[in-house]
């Protein structure tokens, strides 16, 4: 995959970032330094290279004995389509390792995790085979594994481009599943049996449906997808320099219950926003403007010069089950 991971916008010297999951906080590792994080359900490594990115997705919940999905996604730097193309050549000679094993081929696989002690380690390899860094992925015993749902169950909204947490019995191959939100593909990211894990697509916004499909059944529930965008006046600070950070939130026409918000610091030692490092709000009907969006601002005083990040996350958000996946009807001629 290539271009710029859709689950990280990266702040780049004293750029401003909206992140969801992003491996790293302010400022991107230096090459060959490898970072992680949980968020959404998902569990993401990140190798950053002179080339670019290399992101690994799992799904949060791994326990030995499971058989897991997972994807590799590629970010290659490049100021031209040309160098990111050389780039991502170069990206793809690297070998991902999980649980002791490369991938299969292709951007998905599928392991069973050994009823071993100890973590699962992702592990990155150069074109040469020389081992570069790991990541150590939390995961619990066999007998800590949590029974797998009974029934499926899905978020009521979901925030553009990051993921969506589908409960419920999953097994077999991911692309047994089909995930369409507003009609829109949602690309698979990763999967446990207990979840399925896709992209909310950017192109929906709004309330629509959400539509899961499993060897010819299928299962239908409304759905809402939130654009969150920050920016902010003046985005190169110097030391005590002051500016405005503006959040805003589309996709919220005819909201009939609370949305909860959380405006997270990444860079606490550059910046300081607002009056808190992590403030959790609440989006009320009532504070939506008549174009289906809330908007707030938060000042923010430059302590030093250098790149910082901001997190703009809605959620969690309520769950609702779905009806038992059911075959459609088949149409019967007329005669």
């Amino acid at each position: 995959m290539a271009g710029p991971d859709p689950l990280r916008r990266a702040a780049c010297g004293a750029a401003l970032a909206a992140l969801f999951a992003a491996p790293a906080a302010a400022a991107a590792p230096g090459p060959g330094l490898v970072s992680q994080e949980a968020a959404g359900g998902v569990h993401a490594a990140r190798l950053e290279t002179p080339a670019g990115s290399i992101y690994v997705y799992l799904p949060d919940d791994l326990a030995a004995g499971d058989s897991i999905s997972g994807t590799v996604s590629y970010a290659p730097s490049g100021k031209t389509d040309v160098e990111r193309e050389q780039n991502l050549g170069e990206l793809r000679g690297y070998v991902v390792e999980v649980a002791g094993e490369p991938p299969a081929e292709g951007p998905t696989w599928v392991r069973v995790l050994r009823q071993l002690p100890g973590p699962t380690i992702v592990r990155f390899l150069g074109p040469r085979g020389a081992p570069i860094g790991e990541a150590s992925i939390p995961t619990l015993s066999a007998a800590e594994r949590p029974p797998q749902p009974p029934s499926f169950e899905v978020p009521v909204f979901g925030q553009a481009g990051n993921p969506v947490a589908i409960g419920g019995p999953v097994s077999g191959a991911p692309d047994a599943t089909r995930v369409t939100i507003g009609g829109r593909d949602a690309p698979f990211l990763a999967q446990s049996p207990r979840k399925t894990l896709v992209r909310a697509p950017t192109d929906v916004v709004g309330p629509t449906e959400i539509r899961i499909e499993r060897d010819g059944a299928v299962a239908e529930a409304p759905f809402r997808v939130l654009a969150v965008q920050l920016s902010a006046d003046k985005l190169d600070l110097r030391r005590g320099e002051r500016t405005t950070l503006h959040l805003e939130v589309g996709g919220l026409a005819g909201l009939d219950e609370p949305v909860p918000l959380s405006l997270t610091n990444r860079s606490p030692e550059v910046v300081r926003l607002g009056t808190a490092e992590v403030e959790r709000l609440t989006i009320r009907p009532q504070d939506v403007a008549a174009d289906g969006t809330y908007r707030l601002d938060r000042p923010i005083l430059s302590l030093r010069s250098g790149a910082f990040a901001v997190n703009a996350e809605a959620g969690p958000a309520r769950r609702t089950s779905l009806p038992v996946l059911t075959r459609p009807r088949e149409e019967k001629p007329p005669a």
